[in-house]
């Protein structure tokens, strides 16, 4: 699959991309940006991302209570920066299992997530590094847009995403593929320059449009709290969980209902 330049969820899907970007860099690492998130994006995803060599995730907002925290997006509600879904979502195996392996995702060392607490964090990003384990180097693909971390945003929205690269292809930026883009004289000259010439003139832009969205997410993230523990606890706490609830609080919950 060639890589776009612009994903929409029509002519190609973020989950799509995403997962091919995923199986390119296997063992290295990957920093996520989300207002929303929700077990169905992670789902799309869950293979490739198995893959990491470290992984972090920092999200915009905060749900309330166990029951936020959703597998299905409904509409564009949010619950302080996650869905909320597991309550409304029908008792079944096989978001069971889904819950079960989406918390032994989050539970080894080398995910790490963050709240991001000094106001609503909006953005969307998902930066792709050549480096693995903790040790984040050399960024080489970033994707900016409208595209949360959720199923719908991944796969059924219409969104619109850029992408950058750190390294195009020659066949990318052959003069000839730029034809209605460039004057017949800047085709000209781009012609006669060298592949190796063409290849560091039309990396420049992507190379630091990466550097600077890194620079950027660094920067949100050291002011982001650790949320790790405190998501697990809000999936164990739902009813697909492994919370253990006392004969009373049962018995209370059924009162309320």
């Amino acid at each position: 699959m060639t890589i776009p330049f612009v994903i929409d969820n029509q002519q190609h899907t973020m989950s799509g991309v995403l997962n091919e970007l995923l199986q390119q860099h296997r063992g290295h690492a990957l920093d996520v940006a989300t207002a929303y998130f929700n077990a169905g994006g992670w789902q799309l995803l869950r293979d490739g991302l198995a893959g990491l060599g470290n992984f972090r995730l920092l999200l915009g907002d905060e749900p309330e209570v166990g029951s936020d925290l959703g597998l299905r997006e409904i509409g564009a509600k949010p619950v302080k920066g996650l869905m909320r879904e597991l309550a409304g979502e029908n008792f079944n195996e096989q978001t069971l299992r889904l819950v079960e392996d989406l918390v032994a995702f989050l539970r080894q060392p080398h995910v790490q997530v963050r709240l991001y607490t000094k106001g609503f964090l909006h953005a969307k990003c998902y930066l792709f590094y050549s480096g693995g384990g903790f040790a984040r180097f050399a960024p080489v693909a970033a994707i900016v847009g409208s595209s949360n971390f959720t199923r719908p945003g991944l796969q059924s929205n219409k969104e619109l995403n850029l992408v950058h690269r750190a390294n195009l292809s020659a066949q990318e930026i052959d003069p000839e593929q730029l034809r209605g883009l460039l004057e017949n004289e800047d085709r000209k000259h781009l012609g006669q320059m060298s592949e190796a010439q063409r290849l560091v003139a039309a990396n420049v832009p992507g190379v630091r449009a990466i550097a600077q969205l890194a620079d950027w997410y660094e920067r949100q993230w050291e002011e982001a709290r650790d949320f790790k523990d405190e998501l697990i606890d809000l999936l164990d706490a739902s009813k697909f969980g492994r919370k253990a609830y006392t004969p009373y609080q049962v018995y209370m919950k059924a009162i309320f209902e």
